[in-house]
């Protein structure tokens, strides 16, 4: 199961790594902490179970030095499978991205949202990853040479002694490949691909009654939508907020400092939906949560959505969401100090959007 498991977590974290942002590539680093916090409850199982069932001897004819190069090699590699899945655990935390096991045991995060800290530990898990490969090889080149070159027992004493072990084992792979297929919420088909030159971002406000608008230039969107399954919607925006564009250098200037958007300590303002509920016809209505600065609140958005057949290509379905929110500035810190003031600026800020794209049928 370990061994299934390290497999499995090399070939999800060398292939999502290459992926563009996408539903599979979110679904890639899921099941990637999933197998890996696996592989810390069955190492955790491994030694408990060692403390009753210690390893064979090796044979007399082993030298002292690799007797003792073996137990530093087992005891390492003992040490990196642990320390493995609390390093991603502990950089996914400083990304401010929560760990939900399996899609539905949400883990705490254990630590705060720390963008530094997150690259560094993005460095250690990356260099532990090739320090578990050369362990890992080192481990079966080993078993090899006492195997075929000193034709003694070790490699067999390292193998399962009884049939139920292999059958445990795949069947114990079986049901992990059964959950990370089932608990994905929707398929590659259901995932839908933005037309980001078509759609838009935008915002206006009030200064002393005059309105004042703005857009984003650069944001990131992952839509997984079916109008016969609105139950399986997943929506995730993220917005680079240093991509603000006001019309005015000045303005966007003074966006950016700490009284306002906090560019440098908040670099990004994510909406991510939790349900969706369809009203009539194409009117829909979005529940989620959105993050400004270091504040989240919940927020419903009505939605009005189309959706037609590709006139150039039948397998293709076109869609074009629009919606609009007002939110109070205030509520997320937005405009402190003397900006605080609505007299001079409102606390209302309106957020109206169009979001074109197309899915598979």
């Amino acid at each position: 199961m370990t061994v299934a498991g390290i497999v499995a977590l090399f070939t999800l974290g060398w292939t999502m790594v290459d992926l563009s942002l996408s539903p599979d590539k979110l679904k890639f680093y899921a099941w990637h902490k999933w197998v890996g916090c696996s592989v810390f409850v069955l190492t955790i199982a491994r030694l408990l179970w060692r403390l009753t069932h210690p390893l064979p001897p090796l044979p007399d004819d082993v030298p002292s030095f690799e007797r003792y190069l073996a137990g530093a090699m087992h005891s390492f590699l003992y040490v990196i499978l642990l320390a493995m899945p609390l390093i991603g655990w502990i950089r996914s935390s400083a990304e401010g991205i929560s760990v939900v096991l399996f899609g539905v045991l949400p883990l705490p995060n254990l630590v705060e949202k720390d963008k530094v800290l997150a690259e560094t530990l993005e460095i250690a898990h990356w260099a532990g990853s090739w320090v578990l490969l050369a362990l890992i090889s080192g481990h079966v080149l080993a078993a090899l040479g006492h195997h075929l070159i000193r034709r003694d027992a070790v490699l067999t004493n390292m193998l399962p002694r009884c049939r139920w072990c292999s059958i445990v084992a795949v069947v114990g792979v079986t049901l992990l490949v059964t959950i990370f297929a089932t608990t994905a919420k929707a398929g590659p088909i259901d995932s839908w691909r933005i037309a980001y030159n078509d759609s838009e971002i935008n915002f206006s406000g009030k200064q002393l009654g005059v309105t004042m608008s703005g857009h984003f230039s650069q944001w990131q969107a992952e839509i997984v939508f079916d109008p016969d399954n609105v139950n399986a919607t997943r929506v995730r925006i993220e917005i680079d907020i240093a991509s603000i564009n006001t019309g005015f250098p000045e303005a966007d200037e003074l966006m950016a400092r700490n009284t306002w958007l906090a560019v440098a300590k908040f670099p990004e303002a994510i909406f991510e939906a939790t349900q969706l509920q369809h009203i009539n016809a194409n009117r829909y209505e979005m529940q989620g949560q959105l993050k400004i600065r270091d504040q989240i609140h919940p927020v419903n958005i009505p939605l009005t959505l189309q959706m037609i057949v590709s006139p150039s290509n039948p397998d293709k379905l076109l869609g074009k969401a629009s919606g609009e929110i007002i939110i109070g500035r205030l509520d997320f810190g937005i405009g402190r100090g003397a900006w605080a003031d609505t007299d001079t600026i409102a606390n209302e800020v309106r957020i109206f959007f169009t979001l074109q794209g197309e899915r598979a049928l």
